[in-house]
């Protein structure tokens, strides 16, 4: 008997149950859940969006920014849009059913 996304248990995958794990049910929600993959996708365009607007205004006047302030989110900014990307490309490597044209596309 196969159990739908929202009567799953989040810690199980397929009826194999694992261990209690924050990660891991978010993850398996993520593979089942279309909703979830929409949400994810539209999360990391606008942390992107947002980083590259933010890096774009302190390019046109960059002598008008606090050169500390300037640095510490330059200092962190790299990483959050690389967890941004990341984080929108997980519905494809985890082969989300709405991802599947672009996962059909990538496969050949």
């Amino acid at each position: 008997m196969q159990l739908s996304a929202e009567e799953e248990d989040p810690g199980s995958y397929q009826g194999r149950i694992y261990p209690k794990n924050l990660l891991i049910a978010i993850l398996n929600r993520l593979s089942v859940n279309k909703m979830s993959a929409i949400f994810v996708l539209i999360v990391a365009i606008l942390i992107k969006m947002v980083l590259v607007g933010i890096v774009t205004a302190i390019n046109d006047k960059p002598l008008d920014a606090m050169p500390f302030a300037n640095m510490i989110f330059l200092m962190f900014q790299r990483p959050l849009f690389v967890i941004a990307g990341g984080l929108g490309f997980s519905p494809i490597l985890l082969r989300n059913p709405f991802t599947y044209p672009l996962t059909a596309f990538l496969e050949h």
